[in-house]
């Protein structure tokens, strides 16, 4: 009995508490494995569904660009229907989308993106609107006030966004007539007439279009008149003259304006070739205005013959513009001095 009692055991017996510990490390070191490879397996689905999405996107937007370049402009024969809008890409800064406003709707209609064009804030009349067409300035190469390599292009573009260039040089500013059968493009030191197509049909040296070259020397475009264009020398918001270009002899015909006290507030007649002007002065800052406003100071609003050279007298302000503004031949509209309101005179 006691032999049995005794007896020992062959093989030695684990502790339980041993055992838990290793199955639960195996189970941490499975988790960890198994885990990673998941995380690696999602991060590269991700990327791959990434990758997918944007090849996704980029084909959407090839086919709206595609799509907006191929749809003309709907309903665009009627010039005063629209006006050109510009705005900055929000995709690119060097290109601009070129919208097309509504008057009637006042919605805006993205016409095409593009780039170099020249914008309001970098130009004051950078682009015109004429017949389903439209023209842009755009400013190539130009990369700082010291470059000296870029110039400016005049383009037009369809209702099918097809685009023309039409002339290139530094500095350009440009008129079409509203039939677009003449183009002026006007620089610091020439004046040029363009057909449609964009063939020089004149050219002018900036003296040949300046009344009085001591008085201002320089010019700038006013009006498109009866065959004809007409340009203002200003010295300053003064008008000190106006040159008349005849668009079929190219003759020049020049009007010395250097004595008449005409001020910032002026408009010509292009049919009696006669200018409203006032003597309201240009006011460059609030307290100048405010000064102004409290000087009691008289405005006289005139009517200047240009062939016979007789001012006529049509009314007196105490410190109000006018604001003239020919509604016909013989017909002045202009701020009424004692009201609020706007009257009509004929001129005879």
């Amino acid at each position: 009995m006691n032999e049995q009692n005794n007896l020992q055991p062959t093989e030695p017996i684990q502790n339980p508490k041993n055992s838990w510990i290793i199955i639960l490390f195996a189970i941490f070191i499975t988790a960890l494995v198994v885990g990673g490879g998941v995380y690696v397996w999602q991060r590269l689905v991700l990327k791959t569904t990434e990758r997918s999405l944007q090849e996704q996107i980029n084909t959407l937007q090839k086919k709206v660009e595609s799509s907006i370049l191929e749809q003309p402009v709907s309903d665009c024969s009627t010039d005063d229907k629209y006006e050109v809008v510009l705005k900055e890409n929000p995709q690119d800064r060097n290109k601009t989308d070129v919208y097309l406003k509504n008057f009637d709707s006042g919605t805006e209609e993205l016409f095409m993106t593009i780039a170099d064009v020249q914008t309001h804030d970098e130009h004051y009349h950078s682009n015109e609107y004429h017949n389903c067409n439209i023209y842009l300035i755009k400013r190539v190469g130009y990369d700082s006030y010291t470059d000296e390599t870029w110039t400016d292009e005049l383009w037009r573009y369809d209702s099918q966004k097809k685009g023309t260039k039409l002339y290139s040089t530094k500095g350009i500013d440009f008129r079409v007539n509203v039939d677009e059968s003449l183009i002026a493009i006007i620089t610091n030191e020439t004046f040029i007439l363009l057909d449609n197509s964009g063939k020089t049909l004149k050219s002018f040296q900036s003296a040949e279009v300046i009344a009085d070259s001591k008085a201002s020397p320089m010019f700038g475009f006013l009006i498109w008149g009866q065959n004809a264009i007409w340009l203002d020398n200003t010295f300053g918001p003064s008008l000190t003259g106006l040159a008349k270009i005849d668009t079929k002899a190219y003759a020049v015909t020049k009007y010395d304006l250097t004595d008449l006290p005409a001020g910032p507030e002026f408009t010509i007649n292009v049919y009696s070739e006669k200018l409203a002007f006032s003597n309201y002065p240009a006011l460059f800052d609030v307290d100048s205005a405010e000064h102004y406003e409290n000087s009691d100071a008289k405005v006289n609003l005139q009517v200047y013959d240009l062939n016979t050279q007789k001012q006529q007298l049509i009314a007196t302000s105490i410190t109000k513009r006018f604001k003239p503004k020919w509604i016909d031949k013989n017909t002045l509209e202009y701020n009424d001095p004692n009201s609020e309101s706007r009257v009509q005179k004929i001129i005879d």
